[in-house]
């Protein structure tokens, strides 16, 4: 009876333990992301650690959020911070839910073996204009008819109406706080540089349409225009790192602010995560400045031809000094401190959708020679919200 009693504890303790181990045992860890670099991210990290992360690919972040049922732990991406995906992620205190990882920077492209331009780290529209010329030491080569056309690139064009003082806020549904009169100012700078510096927007127009129709390199070599502006991530890649003689500037506004373009790289948990204190330490460790230079490291081994971490500069200033000093020499003083940077504030849902499909159509036309009105702008912005629905 005794051994039978012994026996039947021994079994009972025994599943006892069973149980709490796997009680104890976590779930994966979910992160979804619209950003490739996470994928290299999460594989270092289960390198590393016994307990998984699980990667899911999402390519629109806030449709995802607030339209599905969420089992992501951890959400890292670009376009997120608006509203309605402000309203699903979780804030400790009276902090943001979304803290900053990465960001790209506007950038003026020539060809340094032929082209001055001022020394300085970054330079405004206006010193693209009075500055931009070539070498003296070329004798053989005639300056073309347009040192820079603005209309070019409507991403461009959008980057001097955003310093011109449009700022695109976001009502608290989603939709954009739209000022046609802060739109109407910041274009009248546009014309006013067209003015000034090709003539009018209708002979900037036919010159573009005449001459500027190879790529941007192209457009360079064969000295169609003397720079190009491009965002910091199309151009930071193994042509620039090659040892070209391409050199840049970046973007500047007239206070001295480097603006950082709107796509910041964010991360946040979502309040339906069930692994929050994981998900603090996960995204602690991403911030890391010897998490980011693996990273950069592990893509380089592995050949993987995207620019730093996460597609842009790091916002930990250390990993962007390291990244200068160990990884891209060429970098190495340039890359501007934070006090140097101004950092774009929430923005309307699927602002990022709307610039293609309404604002950047809508500036191009405009730089053409078209009328422009920011109130036509804004019923247009309107009636495409209402049509791309939530």
């Amino acid at each position: 009876m005794r051994a039978s009693t012994t026996l039947f504890l021994l079994i009972f303790l025994a599943g006892l333990l069973f149980l709490a181990a796997c009680e104890t045992e976590p779930e994966p860890m979910v992160v979804w992301s619209n950003v490739p670099d996470t994928a290299f991210l999460v594989e270092l990290y289960n390198a590393e650690r016994d307990q998984p992360v699980h990667f899911r690919y999402i390519s629109n972040l806030t449709e995802a959020l607030t339209q599905q049922r969420v089992d992501a732990d951890v959400v890292i991406g670009r376009w997120v911070n608006n509203p309605p995906a402000r309203a699903v992620m979780i804030r400790d205190g009276d902090n943001d839910p979304w803290t900053p990882l990465a960001f790209n920077l506007g950038t003026i492209v020539f060809d340094a073996s032929r082209v001055r331009l001022a020394p300085d780290l970054s330079v405004t529209p206006e010193e693209l204009g009075e500055n931009l010329r070539l070498l003296r030491d070329n004798p053989d080569d005639d300056p073309p008819p347009m040192r820079f056309v603005p209309s070019l690139s409507a991403r461009f064009l959008y980057e001097m109406v955003r310093i011109g003082g449009v700022v695109p806020e976001p009502f608290p549904e989603g939709g954009p706080r739209w000022s046609a009169e802060n739109y109407d100012r910041a274009f009248e700078g546009v014309r006013e540089w067209q003015e000034r510096w090709n003539g009018s927007a209708r002979e900037e127009r036919e010159y573009r349409e005449r001459f500027l129709y190879e790529p941007w390199y192209r457009l360079l070599e064969n000295q169609r225009v003397l720079a190009v502006y491009l965002p910091s991530n199309q151009f930071l890649d193994w042509s620039f790192f090659a040892g070209s003689s391409l050199d840049f500037r970046w973007l500047r506004d007239g206070e001295g602010l480097v603006r950082v373009l709107e796509d910041v790289v964010y991360a946040g948990i979502p309040e339906a995560s069930a692994s929050r204190n994981r998900a603090r330490q996960f995204i602690s460790w991403i911030r890391e400045t010897e998490t980011q230079v693996s990273l950069m490291e592990h893509k380089i081994e592995q050949r993987i031809d995207t620019f730093g971490v996460f597609g842009g500069f790091s916002t930990e200033p250390e990993v962007n000094r390291r990244m200068g000093r160990e990884i891209y020499g060429e970098l190495a003083g340039r890359i501007p401190e934070p006090d140097m940077l101004a950092l774009p504030g929430p923005r309307p849902r699927y602002w990022d959708e709307a610039l293609e499909a309404v604002v950047h159509p809508y500036l191009a036309a405009a730089a053409g020679g078209s009328d422009s009105d920011g109130e036509q702008l804004g019923r247009q912005l309107r009636r495409w919200y209402d049509q791309r629905g939530d």
